[in-house]
Formats: C-alpha cells, sequence, structure tokens
C-alpha cells in the first residue's frame, strides 16, 4: 500500500480505506472511473453516475497550492468535528477540510447529489 500521508507516520486512511468509505456511501448508480496517486502522494477518486453526475475527491499535501473556485458565490466556513472547513454550493456542492494532523486538505465535490446524501459522504470520510 502507498501513502496518500506521504510524511507523516501516523496515518488516518490508506486510498484503499477511503476507496471503501466512498463504496458504502456513494448512491448504487455511481461507478468508479478513476483512482489515481501522483508521485507527491494525492489521492484523486472520481465517481460518475447516471446523467452524467460527477462525485469526486482529491486528498492533497497540505504544503501545495490548492484553488477553490469562489467565483461568483459565497463560501461558507464551517467547523466539522474540530477540522476547518469552506461549503459553496455552485453546479453542485463543493467542501475542502483540513486535517492538520496529517497535513492533507481534502475536497470533495459532487453535481446533482442530495445535499443529505453529500453531507453523509462528508461525515464518513470525517470520523
Amino acid at each position: 500500500k502507498r501513502s496518500i500521508y506521504p510524511e507523516t507516520e501516523e496515518q488516518i486512511h490508506t486510498a484503499e480505506e477511503i476507496c471503501r468509505i466512498l463504496d458504502k456511501n456513494v448512491p448504487d448508480d455511481y461507478k468508479l472511473v478513476q483512482r489515481s496517486i501522483a508521485n507527491d502522494g494525492s489521492l484523486c477518486i472520481m465517481y460518475t453516475g447516471d446523467n452524467s453526475r460527477i462525485l469526486s475527491l482529491t486528498v492533497f499535501a497540505s504544503q501545495q497550492t490548492i484553488q477553490f473556485d469562489t467565483e461568483n458565490v459565497e463560501y461558507i466556513p464551517l467547523l466539522i468535528d474540530d477540522y476547518q472547513a469552506y461549503f459553496v454550493e455552485k453546479n453542485g456542492f463543493s467542501i475542502m477540510w483540513f486535517d492538520d494532523k496529517n497535513q492533507v486538505v481534502y475536497e470533495l465535490y459532487a453535481t446533482s447529489l442530495s445535499e443529505d446524501c453529500f453531507w453523509k459522504i462528508v461525515h464518513a470520510l470525517i470520523k
């Protein structure tokens, strides 16, 4: 197994564990279409559903420059289980949260997914 936390000794999730969490929580019509780990340890997982729906999760090393689309929309700062997060509703739902302990940033994006399902996935990943 290759770590998505290349610079930390203690790991919360491996790529395989994150995929299992997502598999349990995405709607049944969603299929895994991409799971890749970049040389810097960043993880990208993408699912597609019926009618071109997309759900993607990217986990970055927190030292990287990360862009989060907040153009023409208000973002909402949140605190979720002690994690600083930012939520945006634009062409679907996006949330980014910071795991300071493991020095990673999570970004989850979904189009045409119910808000309840979106938050269910967020809370499953944070646990």
